[in-house]
């Protein structure tokens, strides 16, 4: 709650919730959530993304449908994360990285 509080006050637009199960995306306009389980790797972009922190999931997701107009284009297995949060993409993407196996560690020992 005091998370969230702090988010509201500085003006936050978008942020991640880091849950045991879950890593949340929390945007102006929606929430997206992703099992840890779900999600294969995080990395840092290339090319014109190389600022940004893309993480590919499963081949079991559903996919993400993007509409530009009269098109529709589906991005099956990777997604970017909205921004890097005042950290390298690289950075972020190790933590992230350690999180998730950390995660799977401790689902292991359970």
């Amino acid at each position: 709650m005091a998370f969230f509080a702090y988010a509201l006050f500085t003006n936050a637009k978008t942020y991640l919730i880091i849950k045991p199960d879950a890593l949340e995306i929390v945007k102006p306009q929606r929430i997206e959530r992703f099992d840890w389980d779900e999600i294969c790797e995080f990395a840092k972009g290339e090319g014109i993304d190389r600022y940004k922190v893309r993480f590919k999931l499963a081949s079991d997701s559903p996919p993400l449908t993007i509409n530009l107009g009269f098109i529709g284009i589906e991005c099956k297995n990777i997604r970017y994360l909205p921004c890097t949060f005042g950290m390298k993409a690289i950075d972020l993407a190790e933590l992230l990285n350690k999180i998730k196996r950390d995660v799977a560690e401790k689902k292991q020992l359970a």
